[in-house]
């Protein structure tokens, strides 16, 4: 039986913890069979190499090549990771929410800490309206403030930033976390 990883038990305790339905187990793998290169017929031919299978396709047509990372704060300031460290791999969140010894109230609680694993579906949703926040420039803000929603988008090209006023798009990402936020 394949040793599961820190991380794996981590999510699997937090899964347990929280009743968390988005957390897979970690699935073995097995090695692919390697197959012996043919031998060269000259000595000057080089031996012919098999070509390497194209990796997956993202989720989304607007989810950037793997690694990436998408930092959402909510207009509570709940925190939400989504990260793909490698293409294929699986798009891993980690929800952390406001805290009443954190909040302006003194009371706001947005809930239980969580992590887990995001589905293809869930992934996909997530770039679709990403997207479509980012050419919504009529609902972006110039500043942040107390009701105003922040994505930070890091990829190998670069980082991104954009401030979300308080309405119907910023509504729309709130309502799509809201499971994965166990909220």
């Amino acid at each position: 039986m394949p040793r599961r990883s820190t991380p794996t038990l981590a999510l699997l305790s937090a899964a347990l913890i929280t009743g968390c339905p988005t957390v897979q187990p970690e699935q073995p793998t097995t090695p692919a069979p390697v197959e012996p290169a043919a031998a060269p017929t000259k000595a000057s031919e080089p031996a012919p190499t098999k070509a390497r299978a194209p990796a997956p396709a993202p989720a989304s047509a607007h989810e950037p090549s793997a690694p990436w990372t998408l930092h959402y704060h909510d207009g509570s300031n709940n925190g939400t990771i989504f990260s793909r460290a490698s293409a294929g791999a699986d798009v891993l969140f980690e929800y952390n929410p406001m805290t009443p010894e954190k909040s302006s109230s003194g009371t706001y609680s947005g809930g239980a800490a969580r992590t887990g694993v995001a589905t293809p579906t869930q992934v996909a949703a997530l770039w679709e309206l990403v997207a479509k926040l980012e050419g919504a420039t009529e609902a972006h803000a110039e500043g942040r403030r107390m009701g105003t929603g922040s994505l930070r988008i890091s990829t190998p090209e670069g980082e991104r930033a954009l401030l979300i006023r308080a309405g119907a798009e910023l509504s729309e990402l709130d309502t799509l976390l809201k499971p994965l936020q166990g909220r």
